[in-house]
């Protein structure tokens, strides 16, 4: 036997397991807590350091500042944004960018942002169509003449130079270049207005720190300890090894297959453990920090 092949025999059936037992974790480990004002359960789980042992999907994960009784959503950046209240029932939440703001209110390196809030979102979530645009500019090149900064109602951020806010039309995701500036970098942000209330960009600190809000999709189901044992034991259909270049994709990996008219396909999977794995000379895109 090859020892490849002697390397995915014994060691799948205890990475099946160990991701069992992680599923059964993710199900029912993870008791209801408080951070402040808001109680956090299922699908969002509480951690407290990079140490403890995950109860639940990653993506959810919320660190507690106990001291300030804040809430932060982890599972986009570092930075995270800030979760002001969870609707369990909706599945919303509203949360603001932690990171955007502090970088228009520091009295050291005040700047606008360069990434979209979008950027920084994990897979589950979706920024609702309910939020309204705010737009940020900085007009690195010439700031634009006055009689088109009261057409598109700019108004000049604390941070000056050349760098201004405006307020744009409902948030869709898909019209950022409809606000684009000649000479500027732009970045849209969602921000939450309140029903039937008006709003000013010359506000846009405040809207940024009202939030805006999220919707989430519930992870998906997990397989029982017994299902991830069967399974093991080769009672599903298997992926078929193969080959990437020089690198051999054995289970619980798949291999993606591009086919000449250039769509995709794969190679059955087992279980809902495995992963697809997509082998190319592509570089890594690197999720923005802010």
């Amino acid at each position: 036997m090859a020892p490849t092949c002697f390397f995915a025999l014994c060691w799948l059936p205890l990475m099946l397991a160990a991701a069992a037992r992680g599923a059964e974790a993710e199900r029912g480990d993870c008791p209801a807590q408080k951070c402040g004002n808001l109680t956090t359960s299922f699908p969002f789980w509480i951690t407290q350091s990079q140490t403890n042992r995950p109860c639940g999907p990653l993506d959810f994960q919320v660190y507690c500042n106990d001291s300030t009784g804040i809430e932060t959503l982890r599972s986009s950046t570092d930075s995270g944004f800030e979760i002001k209240n969870i609707s369990y029932g909706n599945r919303t939440l509203v949360a603001f960018d932690v990171q955007k703001l502090d970088d228009l209110r520091s009295s050291t390196d005040c700047h606008v942002p360069k990434w979209n809030t979008s950027a920084k979102l994990a897979l589950p979530f979706r920024i609702s169509s309910a939020n309204q645009n705010l737009i940020l500019y900085n007009c690195t090149k010439k700031e634009p003449v006055v009689e088109r900064q009261k057409q598109l109602g700019l108004v000049e951020t604390r941070c000056r130079n050349n760098t201004f806010a405006r307020l744009g039309g409902r948030y869709d995701g898909q019209s950022d270049y409809d606000y684009s500036l000649e000479g500027c970098i732009t970045a849209v942000l969602p921000v939450l207005l309140t029903p039937g209330g008006k709003a000013n960009a010359s506000s846009y600190e405040e809207l940024i720190s009202r939030g805006f809000l999220i919707t989430w999709d519930l992870p998906l189901p997990v397989l029982s300890s017994a299902a991830a044992a069967a399974d093991a034991q080769g009672g599903g259909e298997g992926c078929k090894a193969g080959r990437c270049g020089d690198v051999s994709i054995l289970e619980p990996f798949g291999l993606v297959t591009e086919q000449v008219d250039g769509s995709a396909s794969r190679l059955p999977a087992t279980t809902a453990l495995h992963t697809s794995v997509t082998l190319s000379e592509q570089p890594a895109i690197q999720v923005p920090d802010h």
